[in-house]
């Protein structure tokens, strides 16, 4: 009897602590509201309208209705802007407004294919709605087009983790760390490579 309160007792923590984890992962998801600094087009005419200032600092302070807003004002001026389409599906997506965030990342990989920034973000509304396989594909063409972002990496290796592809998913804490993953966004990445690779 004990021994079977032990184990029901044992089966509740680690559903707790995988929940934790699932949580852990959706707060630290590496998301671009702009393009990567080595594909973004510096002259692009949007970057001196105060209006898309406000809509960065609205996104900043996770204000994500307010910052779509000023993003859909924006928008009648600057029609399938490759910035405003990417900070916009990043905020609906943050809202789960699923179909409009796969409509601005799919009009925007229309307008750029080799956009990695959108790859990489709509790799992540796949994993929000549960479809792996479609984020590994998103995920992989980021990573062929930015191949030392060391974000693509990180978000991949949540891919790997859930379909319990381990080996992989060192891989790519390996690499994220390496690319400046620590210096650029924190702790996360070593963290959880020490805890799932090392010696394990």
């Amino acid at each position: 009897m004990i021994t079977r309160l032990l184990i029901l007792v044992l089966i509740t923590i680690s559903k707790v602590s995988y929940s934790q984890e699932y949580d852990h992962q959706k707060n630290s998801e590496i998301e671009f509201t702009s393009e990567l600094p080595s594909l973004a087009d510096e002259e692009d005419p949007i970057r001196s309208n105060p209006l898309y200032e406000k809509a960065n600092q609205f996104v900043r302070e996770m204000l994500y209705y307010a910052a779509i807003s000023v993003y859909d004002s924006l928008y009648l001026t600057y029609e399938k802007n490759k910035l405003l389409l990417l900070g916009r599906g990043m905020c609906h997506k943050k809202v789960e407004n699923y179909d409009l965030a796969m409509k601005d990342y799919n009009t925007l990989l229309e307008i750029d294919s080799l956009n990695a920034a959108a790859w990489s973000n709509r790799g992540m509304l796949h994993m929000a709605m549960g479809n792996l396989d479609l984020a590994l594909s998103d995920y992989d063409i980021s990573i062929e087009l930015a191949t030392e972002e060391a974000g693509m990496y990180y978000n991949r290796f949540w891919v790997y983790f859930y379909q319990d592809n381990f080996e992989m998913a060192c891989k790519d804490l390996e690499s994220a760390i390496k690319f400046g993953f620590t210096e650029n966004f924190g702790p996360e990445a070593q963290e959880l490579l020490d805890y799932y690779c090392k010696n394990k």
